[in-house]
């Protein structure tokens, strides 16, 4: 009690209601922001007052130079200092930091958990991977995770000037930014925003209404290391960095239950002729520098005029829908009509989808010298032309993900010279003057947006190649979501306009795209998705997701010192809950269309699984999975068995982990979603990021069951049958009955499935009987005839093997 009889708790409380509280240190008064869901104080008036600028609805200061919108004067300022030249900058007198609200002392560090002391690490003994079944590995989870390995920061020259258009209230721009402010503010909602809800026609609302909570977090550590293996136990070891199974903006595959939402389609244009775009002459252009290698056969029927004609139409109906880089309706018309190394590069993707592999075949020697030509006419100046760039990255995918496997990995010597260019040549930045850009309505005037909107569309094409190279195979990011700086392509309707007639009309009706960053923002803290947009920029917009996970576990959490791990925790949940978003999104939009559109198809059968990976990957060192799986090379390098001794005893961690039970959740969701659409093969005319999708998911629910229950010789059943005994050899290959194996995969993942939650997982029998759900994936990916799933397949196949 106070002196004058009253509670001294309710004078805090009322003094706090009216913005201002007696500080316990000597009676210094503290302001409170007294606006919804802010809680920062300060123990000035005037910074109270400077801090509620950011509050505002509409910025009342505006930029002379480039018109961009400001609350405050002192951001603005410092904002105009970063247009002056660099020199200039230079010598300018050396800024403070702004004086920011009072930061909160740190939380203390919780004491890990030793699962070798642990009832549940005797209930579920770890098995040794690497040697017959049943035989135990000796735990030594205590010891292999003492020292923490010092962090490679992979952007060491990364310009955080790029920064400064994010306008977050409680983020000073200057020199001492960093990472842990960029995360703070992508997962932190705002307070208006931009986007209607999913679902919603008016005012926006969050995706997590009331949602059913699934099941229980499990209190245990996670493993996790850098994409080198070091013995250190990576980012998220701690508890309090482990994802929630409660999240309630979750869905079910996520760990939640489901949303709604509804969209629009519109009617397509008929399209151009591929017989229009290569004909007879430009057939001889095309081949004309060719003709004289001995060892390809472009006189063949594989690669006649009408064969041509068809990998043509191939691309643009299996490859175009999700990559939408190049102008269908303008490639004849253009000026000096159709370029040749492009057109050949789309023919080399073509033969990817074409039956039979007589066109695939000359494709992947062709390739190779397309590329070198190419890089041969550039050598004297990196900044090259639109066309040069869009030969470069469609040959780089094609080498990458559909020739073989030696050309796989020689890609990835040329993707990093590729991405290069792509950075010279200023793609991944705004043109000069976009808002000021004027387009009559005549043939010019629709050529000139074309060129501009290709120039664009060409950024976020490398940007994609680059974020799905590092989340499939695990490889140095190049382009962070954060770097690109050009705002969303246009809207479908506007880009499939067959004459300029179409496009004038169209064009005064488009809506100006959302800033790109701003809608990952809404996505990743929100839930939010705009109804409108369009099937090229959700799959964008998803890229956007899986680049900021993958950093998230490879890059920014490697050094916990400087983050405190209670947040790494929210940002994943955040994370799974933009996934979900996304997914619920997707999967809705096309089931409400009574004629889903070619793109809508698209993006629904390779999306749905690359999403769904992205929950995994964000949770999951997928190439300790595959260490243990036995395969040979993970990320282009030879694996060593110490290696693979220590990835087993991370992954023994990882196993008793919530992270580790939702990983294996959204895995499981997966194959049972790709399972469903196996009697169509639908992952065969989609981009190949599917079948990858799918190998993923087998690897990790095999490590699952295997760790916690022992590996169990797969070869025993009726769909696997190996050569006899005294035929086998070390190179000898099953016979694998599909429509068998089908069943007891999908028998399999309806058994996990019906736990009711990841939390549950853990309790069902028999989890290791996983033959079937092996030997359908091993023999999905022998189907494929892509190079990139020529590794995974013998990966599987040897998980079948006989044990001796």
């Amino acid at each position: 009690m106070s002196q004058d009889g009253t509670n001294g708790e309710n004078v805090a409380s009322e003094s706090h209601l009216n913005g201002t509280e007696e500080a316990e240190d000597g009676g210094e008064q503290l302001y409170y922001c007294d606006f919804d869901s802010c809680v920062k104080s300060f123990r000035r008036r005037d910074y109270l007052e400077r801090h509620q600028l950011n509050h505002n609805n509409e910025p009342r200061l505006t930029c002379h130079i480039c018109s961009r919108g400001f609350h405050r004067a002192d951001v603005l300022k410092k904002h105009v200092e970063r247009h002056k030249p660099l020199e200039e900058r230079r010598h300018a007198t050396p800024r403070r930091r702004t004086p920011g609200p009072v930061a909160p002392a740190p939380l203390p560090m919780p004491t890990p958990v030793s699962l070798a002391t642990t009832a549940e690490a005797v209930r579920y003994a770890p098995q040794n991977l690497l040697s017959p079944p049943g035989e135990p590995i000796e735990s030594q989870v205590g010891g292999a995770f003492r020292s923490l390995t010092p962090f490679v920061d992979p952007y060491p020259t990364f310009d955080l000037s790029g920064f400064t258009p994010f306008g977050a209230p409680n983020v000073q721009y200057n020199e001492d930014f960093n990472a842990e402010d960029i995360y703070s503010w992508l997962f932190t909602a705002s307070p208006t925003h931009d986007l209607p809800a999913i679902g919603a026609s008016a005012d926006p609302v969050l995706v997590a209404e009331p949602l059913m909570v699934l099941a229980q977090a499990a209190n245990q550590p996670l493993a996790a290391t850098g994409p080198m293996l070091q013995d250190h136990p990576g980012p998220g070891l701690s508890d309090v960095s482990q994802s929630t199974v409660s999240d309630l903006r979750v869905s079910r595959a996520f760990g939640g239950p489901s949303l709604n939402l509804e969209s629009q389609c519109f009617d397509a244009t008929e399209e151009i002729r591929v017989d229009k775009i290569i004909t007879s002459d430009i057939r001889v252009k095309m081949l004309e520098p060719f003709m004289s290698i001995a060892s390809v056969d472009l006189d063949s029927e594989a690669f006649s005029l009408k064969s041509l004609q068809l990998y043509l139409e191939l691309y643009f109906l299996h490859f175009d829908p999700l990559f939408p880089i190049l102008h269908r309706p303008t490639l004849v018309s253009r000026a000096g009509g159709p370029r040749p190394l492009v057109l050949l590069a789309m023919v080399c993707i073509g033969t990817a989808f074409a039956v039979g592999d007589s066109g695939l075949t000359i494709a992947k020697a062709l390739h190779q010298r397309i590329r070198n030509k190419v890089f041969e006419m550039i050598e004297d100046d990196p900044r090259v032309e639109v066309h040069v760039l869009q030969t470069i990255l469609l040959l780089s995918y094609f080498s990458r993900m559909y020739s073989s496997s030696a050309h796989h990995d020689i890609s990835q010597v040329f993707h990093s010279p590729s991405i290069i260019l792509a950075n010279f040549s200023g793609v991944f930045l705004p043109e000069s003057s976009p808002e000021t850009a004027t387009y009559p309505p005549t043939e010019e005037g629709w050529a000139s947006w074309v060129s501009s909107e290709e120039r664009r569309r060409i950024g976020w094409f490398a940007f994609l190649c680059d974020t799905s190279n590092a989340a499939m195979f695990r490889h140095t990011l190049m382009v962070h979501s954060f770097a690109m700086k050009i705002p969303f392509p246009c809207s479908e309707m506007l880009w499939a306009a067959q004459d300029y007639r179409h496009w004038s009309l169209r064009l005064g009706y488009e809506k100006e795209q959302p800033s790109f960053r701003n809608a990952l923002r809404n996505l990743s803290t929100n839930g939010i998705i705009d109804p409108d947009i369009s099937a090229f920029n959700a799959w964008i917009l998803l890229h956007g997701c899986i680049s900021v996970s993958w950093t998230l576990l490879w890059r920014d959490l490697a050094d916990l010192s400087m983050v405190n791990e209670s947040r790494i925790g929210g940002w994943k949940n955040s994370l799974r809950a933009g996934f979900s978003a996304w997914h619920q999104f997707i999967s809705t939009t096309k089931e409400s269309r009574l004629t889903p559109s070619r793109s809508d198809n698209a993006l629904y059968w390779t999306g749905v699984p690359f999403c769904l990976l992205g929950g995994i990957l964000l949770l999951t060192e997928t190439e300790l999975v595959r260490m243990i799986a036995g395969a040979p090379r993970v990320a282009g390098r030879l694996i060593s068995p110490g290696e693979r001794i220590l990835a087993q005893r991370k992954l023994e961690v990882w196993s008793g982990t919530p992270d580790g039970q939702i990983a294996v959740w959204t895995s499981l969701e997966l194959l049972h979603q790709l399972f469903k659409w196996s009697a169509e093969a639908r992952f065969m005319t989609t981009p190949s990021t599917t079948p990858w999708c799918c190998y993923i998911a087998v690897l990790i629910v095999w490590a699952y069951g295997s760790l916690l229950e022992g590996r169990r010789d797969l070869s025993q059943h009726s769909f696997v049958i190996w050569p006899s005994t005294r035929t086998t050899t070390a190179t000898s290959l099953p016979q694998i009955e599909p429509s068998l194996a089908l069943v007891a995969a999908h028998q399999y993942t309806t058994r996990l499935l019906a736990s009711g939650g990841p939390d549950r997982l853990a309790d069902v029998k028999n989890k290791n009987e996983v033959a079937g759900v092996v030997a359908y994936g091993a023999w999905m990916a022998g189907n494929v005839p892509w190079g990139t799933m020529e590794s995974p397949h013998k990966e599987l196949l040897n998980l079948l093997r006989p044990h001796s």
